[in-house]
Order: structure tokens, then sequence, then C-alpha cells
């Protein structure tokens, strides 16, 4: 999970000079020191990719951390088409902006298996705006009810981003299936506490159906 991703050609400068303390004050409020956990991403890519296309259809982010990249705020919503084994996810997300106008963004989540990360192969999600590609890797999942998804990446060893997301086929998700997700988190020691739930309601589906 440790893919340096096309990010901010500042924040790398930063973090090269990452000695220096007023450089460290201008790095973004998601960047904190440390490292991205081992994740066994070749196991759970191994157990997945045969399950890919069950992965398909409507999700609901339920819960994520702070994420200043994600501007869907609340309804949010993705519908993902699977194009076949190599080839990912096409994926829409659709809801609500800060400012509660509804919003879509389009994309694509693909396989990252080449390379550096043979031995931690795992999708990228990448949008239009961002425009760059973040590591998606899938915790746990039973594809019919709940999905716990983690993206981290670390620069220079030194600093690292990361975000967590909970995904559920309906708008609601049980306290266990909840809980299934925090205890895959907590399984690669990241706080759970950083949590937030996103807002969803009977309304979301019909205040951002014509942007389908």
């Amino acid at each position: 999970m440790k893919t340096l991703v096309l990010l901010l050609p500042l924040v790398a400068l930063a973090v090269a000079q990452s000695s220096s303390f007023s450089v460290r004050n201008k790095l973004p409020n998601f960047l904190v020191p440390g490292q991205c956990p081992t994740v066994d991403e070749k196991s759970l890519w191994a157990k997945q990719v045969p399950n890919h296309a069950r992965y398909a259809g409507r999700w609901y982010e339920v819960a994520r951390s702070e994420n200043a990249f994600q501007l869907v705020k609340s309804c949010t919503k993705s519908e993902l088409s699977y194009d076949g084994p190599g080839f990912g996810f096409r994926h829409i997300t659709t809801g609500k902006d800060a400012n509660g106008f509804s919003i879509r963004r389009d994309g694509v989540t693909f396989p990252f298996t080449t390379g550096a990360n043979t031995e931690t192969p795992h999708l990228s999600i990448q949008f239009d705006q961002p425009s760059f590609a973040a590591p998606y890797v899938i915790l746990d999942t039973d594809y019919n009810n709940y999905s716990c998804i983690y993206s981290c990446t670390d620069y220079n060893g030194n600093f690292v981003s990361d975000f967590l997301f909970v995904w559920s086929r309906n708008q609601q998700i049980s306290q266990d299936y909840m809980n299934r997700c925090i205890t895959a988190f907590s399984k690669q020691g990241v706080d759970t506490s950083r949590l937030q739930n996103v807002a969803q309601s009977q309304s979301c589906d019909q205040d951002v159906a014509g942007l389908l």
C-alpha cells in the first residue's frame, strides 16, 4: 500500500526537507509523521480477485475519516460497473457537496499489480478531480452488505496520509457489520475513533437521481 501516488509537488518537496520545522508547518494537515501499516495485500488480493464481479453495483458510504479529497460530503453513493479481469471498475459517485448542492464525480477503480506493486497488489481509485490515483485496499467485505476500505500512502518513510471508509449496500448499516469494519481497521493498528458518520436519508436518492 506504500505506493507513492501523484499528489502535489509541494508535498514531495516538503517531505524531502522534513527536518525543517518551518517546512513541516507548510504541510497539509492530512499528512502526519509515521508510516503505513504492513497489510497482507497479496493474500487479500488472491481472495478478492475471483469475486470482483460481485463487488459491482450500488454502495452507500456510511462512515469515513476526515478527507479533504472527498468532495461528496453527504448522501454519498457510488455505482460501480465491472469491466472485467485486469480492468477494474468504472466508478460514479453522487451526493451533496459541502454547500448542500448535488454533485457527481466520475472515476475508475483499477488494479495496481505490476512493478513495485507485485508483492502488494491492490486496487487504486482515481477521479476526474483531483486527478491522482490513491490506494483502495478492501480490508474486509462480504460483497452483499458491507465493505471496509483503507487508503494509505507514505512519503519517504517520514509522513503518511491515510483514510478510512465504510460502505454499505443500504443507507444504514447494522452494528454487526460496522463492528466487522472496526475490527478490520483495528487489526492494522488504525485509530477507528477517526470514523465519522456520513449523512444518509430516504430523500438522498431522489435528490441526486438526475445525476446518473
